[in-house]
């Protein structure tokens, strides 16, 4: 049954509504990266994902618009495992993106704006379960989205998430109130390193 292949090692993923044997049927794709190595404190500046199209996604057949929703899946899944039947089914419904439609052809890119995604993502590691991404209309037949994976063989048209971000810095000092003569400490956290500016005028060991 199709409902319980796996198609992990795919180059391909795809959003699509077609029929097999005159009974129609849907496909989804699932796609996570790991922020692991981004502190959970930083503050995203921007996040941006890339893809590339791996086949013309206007072909001959494909007579509805492929507009699709980018969500946040709020469950666990393996791309060794998952199928359509063991799928997560809970998605966050409050800030879906919706993308498309798409009729470029073969390895042309794509970019979708996920800061605020990628913020709860860093912020909270343990709910980052990475995306989903599926048709609009999930009703009418013949249409498709179809994108590079990252098995793709050639690695530059593969999924890309490109994250400028800063940390978030906090500074204590022992006391607020500093007399002529005195001294205070500052401790700083946040940062893997720290600098004066300007580094002239200033006392500090």
């Amino acid at each position: 049954k199709l409902d319980t292949v796996n198609l992990g090692t795919d180059a391909r993923l795809d959003a699509s509504r077609w029929t097999n044997g005159g009974t129609p049927y849907s496909t989804r794709s699932f796609i996570k990266f790991d922020l692991s190595s981004i502190p959970s404190t930083a503050v995203v500046c921007s996040a941006v994902l890339t893809f590339f199209t791996n086949a013309d996604n206007n072909p001959s057949g494909f007579s509805k618009p492929n507009t699709s929703w980018l969500k946040r899946v709020q469950s666990s899944w393996s791309q060794s495992t998952i199928t359509w039947k063991n799928q997560p089914r809970s998605y966050n419904e409050t800030d879906k993106i919706s993308f498309g439609p798409i009729t470029t052809s073969l390895n042309t890119s794509y970019t979708i704006d996920v800061s605020s995604h990628a913020q709860s993502m860093i912020n909270s590691p343990s709910t980052n379960f990475g995306w989903v991404f599926m048709l609009q209309d999930t009703v009418s037949t013949y249409a498709g989205l179809g994108i590079a994976s990252s098995n793709s063989s050639t690695s530059t048209i593969r999924p890309k998430l490109s994250v400028t971000y800063v940390p978030s810095l906090t500074v204590t000092p022992t006391s607020t109130t500093i007399c002529s003569g005195h001294s205070t400490t500052l401790t700083a956290s946040g940062a893997t390193s720290y600098s004066w500016t300007p580094s002239t005028g200033l006392s500090a060991t």
